[in-house]
């Protein structure tokens, strides 16, 4: 049985500024039923990979191709770029309306979309909150009931209950068949709900095949005058694991702020003076050292 066609093919491409490339040779196919997030820390390319991707930005090198109509009808392409931009005194209802005319929206689309905005229908642009922005973007990208979506940071501004709307209309969409990539910095997300995760970090770039690969872990250095023994880590809330480093300790947690707290108690329970606490970026998002 063969598998099935891919909703995106993209191979060989390559973006730089001036002589640096930001990555390049970037390559694979996305099959139907699958997400796939994009992870790198800032200035990595994620929005202009999803740029490239979405025909919104030319690469030096290499060739993206969607296999099916991706601007009008049902079942072409959805974009959700990181920032809505629209006229601020546009209605929230003649957003949607003049995207679906673009767009070609199929009835179906068009009637969900009527429905989860009915209450905000007359809501001018400038007075939503960040979060219903977020939430309007996603609408709109979904309005041509598309195969293919491209979102950029969909998560940001929203709050729980909005999360959990979106993964589930997001699950819903895997589930028909959909394919999707999504650039995110939340890491526990995109270890939740990604089937494969693209690294882009330093002008390189590596696929994880398996979604547990992506820590949801912080790390913490601290550092005081006075020091815990290793088997007492495993008494501090939100500490998975500690090793001795440069004169002090490198944990990984799974809430910073939770971990600061009960080590903030620890360390005036026990008199300790605090020299250094820092919160570090996951080593796989850290730049590559240059080889000596």
């Amino acid at each position: 049985m063969s598998s099935p066609a891919p909703v995106l093919t993209f191979s060989g491409l390559t973006l730089a500024y001036g002589e640096k490339p930001l990555w390049e040779g970037l390559t694979g196919a996305l099959p139907p039923g699958q997400l796939w997030a994009v992870l790198g820390r800032n200035g990595a390319g994620k929005t202009s990979f999803l740029e490239v991707l979405a025909g919104l930005r030319t690469p030096n090198a290499g060739e993206v191709c969607i296999p099916f109509s991706p601007t009008h009808g049902a079942g072409g392409l959805g974009v959700m770029l990181q920032t809505l931009a629209l006229p601020d005194d546009m209605e929230v209802g003649e957003a949607l309306q003049l995207f679906a005319q673009l767009q070609g929206a199929p009835a179906s689309a068009w009637a969900q979309a009527q429905a989860a905005w009915a209450t905000l229908w007359r809501r001018r642009f400038r007075l939503l909150t960040p979060g219903q922005r977020q939430r309007l973007g996603w609408s709109l990208a979904r309005l041509n009931a598309p195969r293919l979506l491209l979102l950029d940071e969909p998560t940001a501004g929203l709050d729980p209950e909005a999360k959990a709307v979106f993964f589930s209309e997001l699950a819903a969409f895997r589930a028909a068949g959909g394919g999707a990539l999504w650039a995110t910095h939340e890491l526990a997300e995109a270890r939740a709900w990604s089937d494969r995760a693209l690294v882009l970090r330093d002008g390189g770039w590596e696929w994880w095949e398996r979604p547990e690969r992506v820590a949801a872990a912080r790390r913490l250095r601290v550092r005081w005058q006075g020091q815990l023994t290793p088997p007492e880590w495993r008494d501090v809330p939100g500490v998975r694991s500690a090793q001795a480093e440069a004169g002090g300790w490198g944990l990984e947690v799974d809430d910073p702020g939770k971990a600061l707290a009960a080590l903030a108690v620890r360390a005036e329970a026990q008199g300790w003076q605090w020299e250094e606490c820092a919160l570090l970026e996951p080593e796989w998002l850290a730049p590559r050292k240059e080889a000596p």
